[in-house]
């Protein structure tokens, strides 16, 4: 590099590096200001996540075993409500539905309403909850389907059957269970070559299921009735 360009870089890296600093003092109060937000809202993220987060996680954790007791035992009005000593799950999300445990109860609650009959409070709960699990969606459709077929909203109830199928569709306990319930509303809507699709994919893709062989039976009876 010739001298007068070496001169002329070093120059321009010189004014470079005064206007940098030039920059930092006239705006330092501020870059440490945001420095100290930034860690303001580190610390105190975590500070809510080791005081607050976790230890109301673990109570809600705690408060659901006896409801879940009950649930396990087909209990479902004192799994839903409590024994007034126990919370139930409806206590359990209004005191800790924010956490993944209160989330959890949503759906305990929502088959516990089913159960109970109290079919628009179980639609509310099983809405609420939310999850990535592909079981556990089906489960929640399915029983939203249930729900809705109880309360004679039979397109309700046929969109959620199908969900239900479609959140788990190679699950060989689920799947054919709700595509069997899925048929049966699809019928009940005048659906029929609908119908005929779901009864052909349980008998093509579950045959050795109870509703494999069940649907085969149907087919059968709705052809010879043609």
């Amino acid at each position: 590099m010739a001298k007068k360009e070496t001169d002329k870089f070093y120059e321009a890296e010189q004014i470079v590096e005064a206007k940098t600093r030039s920059f930092f003092e006239r705006n330092s109060k501020i870059i440490t200001g945001a420095t100290i937000l930034v860690l303001a809202l580190v610390i105190l993220g975590y500070g809510y996540k080791q005081l607050i987060a976790v230890p109301k996680e673990n109570k809600a954790q705690v408060q659901m075993i006896k409801a879940q007791q009950y649930f396990e035992k087909d209990s479902f009005n004192l799994a839903l409500n409590g024994d007034g000593v126990a919370l139930g799950f409806k206590d359990i999300i209004s005191k800790f539905g924010s956490t993944k445990a209160g989330n959890g109860a949503k759906l305990y609650a929502g088959i516990s309403a089913l159960q109970v009959g109290s079919y628009e409070e179980a639609v509310k709960y099983l809405e609420d909850f939310s999850s990535e699990d592909a079981l556990l969606n089906a489960r929640k459709y399915g029983c939203i389907g249930d729900a809705k077929a109880e309360l004679k909203d039979m397109k309700s109830a046929e969109e959620n059957y199908q969900k239900a199928v479609n959140a788990n569709a190679e699950n060989e306990i689920t799947a054919p269970f709700y595509l069997y319930k899925l048929a049966k509303v699809q019928i009940i809507n005048k659906k029929v070559d609908e119908a005929v699709k779901s009864y052909n994919t349980l008998i093509e893709n579950f045959p050795t299921t109870l509703e494999g062989s069940a649907a085969e039976r149907e087919l059968a009876q709705m052809e010879a009735s043609k």
